[in-house]
């Protein structure tokens, strides 16, 4: 089991992960310094909306800071090339967001903690190195139900099915009311079918390795209101969707489109 599992997901439509520590908006993570062994976790995200705009970022964790640490260095190396720093971090943060960062490429990071004199308290620790796929390599599904612009009833369950991807892991569907606010997801569920319904009273149980990572909604959908539905394309790596073991994370958005309801 992987003791760091959040992801730093960017983009509009993955504004709430703000709450997750790393990510824009958020306070570091602090913790007190100990003399537990020094770790470091890295998972990795890419992600094609779709417009074709790509997003990538790997989240650095670490932990076991030891007593009597003035700072923290965090180092990058990219295809087993030379290290190089990229942060000069605190003693009490835990974690660093690092979106200069390709697709297709592999990345290792090490920690090395230093005394107020400037002395090395440890060696070096390394994370494992990891390669942050390419989300262009995934299919984008296409929305098969509702069909764009149509009109559908309430008053049983509102259908959404998709056209599977054989090397997805997940999908992930959305909806937006249009309008002012087409930011706020009225819907949000994951899930491994390639089609999911929305009752009155919907309940989405998200993976814990993943709660607090993908925004969750469930309030349905109203009479006379017209709504954006898009489902983005989840492949992990490993492959297979063990989010217990996840080192990266690859999407790829589907276009949206709209329907209404009465």
């Amino acid at each position: 089991m992987r003791a760091f599992t959040a992801v730093c997901l960017t983009g509009v439509s993955l504004a709430a992960t703000a709450l997750i520590a790393g990510c824009p908006g958020a306070p570091p993570t602090t913790i007190p310094a100990s003399n537990s062994p020094l770790g470091v976790s890295v998972i990795g995200l890419t992600q094609m909306k779709n417009d074709g705009t790509t997003y990538n970022s790997i989240a650095v964790n670490w932990r076991g800071i030891p007593s009597g640490t003035s700072q923290v260095d965090l180092n990058r190396s990219m295809d087993a090339g030379s290290s190089t720093r990229i942060r000069t971090a605190t003693p009490t943060e835990t974690t660093y967001t690092d979106r200069d960062v390709l697709q297709g490429k592999s990345y290792q990071y090490s920690v090395t903690p230093f005394d107020a004199k400037g002395a090395r308290l440890v060696e070096p620790t390394r994370s494992e190195t990891i390669r942050l796929a390419s989300a262009s390599d995934i299919p984008a599904s296409s929305l098969t139900s509702p069909a764009n612009n149509a009109f559908v009833s309430r008053s049983d369950e509102v259908r959404f099915a998709w056209q599977p991807v054989t090397s997805a892991d997940y999908y992930w569907i959305q909806v937006r009311e249009t309008g002012a606010d087409s930011t706020k997801l009225t819907y949000s569920a994951l899930t491994k079918d390639a089609s999911i319904a929305l009752g009155t009273r919907s309940t989405v149980v998200v993976p814990a390795s993943l709660s607090g990572t993908l925004p969750t909604a469930n309030e349905g959908v109203q009479n006379g209101k017209v709504y954006s539905v898009m489902v983005t394309t989840l492949k992990t790596d490993p492959p297979g969707g063990d989010l217990a073991t996840l080192k990266s994370l690859a999407m790829r958005d589907s276009a949206s489109q709209t329907f209404g309801v009465n």
